[in-house]
């Protein structure tokens, strides 16, 4: 982006800024008042007394993780607590004797979707080459790339989330990246508008499984294409629909864990997630190319739950 871009970007910004975040806020004021809610839910389900019994148990289970903790109080999960499901959790301690809760189906699928866009984004690097990453969240997938070292390199990212941003610009910094990043604070819908023809690489995980209607995540694609320079592409991913969805099943399901996939089921039952849109691989497509893309690419994961999407903005 030019320095006249992204002045005015910067003086426009608060018009662009949608202050909702659609992936994760408080539904519950404190943990004690969720399980409470939680518990008294349970108890007055229809469910058999031993369905129940199991059912709180989890729920107890779920609240000695601070991982999960945040989800059942937010419905969904930020930046970080993203960045600790694929990078940090293995590390962490405190997770001793929930391992099991970390390694669900669609954890494992996320896991995969990481590595492939990783893959993608490396073997793009070129001396100067530019990258927006909306929503950034930490942006450790992009941080974490080898860069040549000219110097040549810029790596933006957009958040709503401010937290967010404030921990991709630490992160860029342990990188030592920090000279070539910038993170700005605004709506993935009105990016493109903002940063017209900018980048070489636009990268975006997760935000349109929090959409469902289809037109408004078209439109999404749409700002995401016009920030891209002729030529450049987009990488992305889509949640399939699993057996039982009203779109035709795309799951592989001798390569699912079928007792962890139960778990996750009942697991949702409880946290009730804000992410609920399955959209097929042939819809996904449909919808990218009806936002201007073409030379689309997919590389599912080993189930196909989060198949990775690379979708070209065409150079005439």
């Amino acid at each position: 982006m030019s320095c006249r871009k992204q002045d005015a970007f910067q003086r426009d910004h608060t018009r662009i800024i949608m202050n909702d975040l659609i992936s994760h806020a408080a539904r519950y004021p404190d943990l004690p008042t969720a399980l409470t809610t939680l518990h008294a839910k349970i108890a007055a389900s229809d469910a058999s007394e031993t369905d129940k019994a199991e059912q709180h148990a989890l729920l107890d289970t779920l609240a000695r993780s601070e991982f999960w903790t945040y989800l059942l109080l937010n419905g969904g999960l930020n930046g970080d607590w993203t960045d600790y499901l694929i990078n940090r959790y293995q590390h962490d301690p405190a997770i001793a004797g929930l391992e099991h809760l970390f390694a669900l189906p669609l954890q494992t699928a996320t896991r995969e979707r990481n590595a492939h866009f990783k893959t993608v984004l490396q073997q793009a690097i070129r001396p100067g080459i530019s990258i927006a990453s909306v929503p950034c969240g930490l942006m450790r997938d992009v941080l974490s790339l080898d860069f040549p070292n000219d110097g040549s390199i810029r790596l933006d990212g957009y958040d709503l989330d401010d937290e967010a941003l404030t921990a991709s610009r630490a992160l860029a910094e342990q990188y030592g990246l920090s000279a070539h990043c910038r993170f700005t604070r605004a709506d993935a819908w009105q990016v493109g508008a903002a940063a017209p023809q900018s980048y070489d690489v636009c990268v975006s995980n997760g935000l349109n499984i929090y959409v469902p209607e289809p037109d408004r995540r078209v439109a999404l694609y749409r700002s995401f294409h016009a920030m891209l320079k002729p030529g450049g592409f987009l990488v992305i991913s889509t949640l399939t629909p699993p057996p039982g969805a009203a779109a035709a099943p795309e799951w592989t399901m001798p390569a699912i864990d079928m007792a962890g996939l139960q778990l996750t089921q009942r697991i949702y039952g409880l946290i009730q997630p804000r992410w609920s849109t399955f959209c097929g691989t042939a819809d996904m497509r449909e919808h990218l190319q009806e936002a201007g893309f073409s030379h689309i690419e997919v590389r599912p994961d080993r189930a196909n739950m989060m198949p990775t999407f690379i979708a070209h903005r065409p150079r005439h």
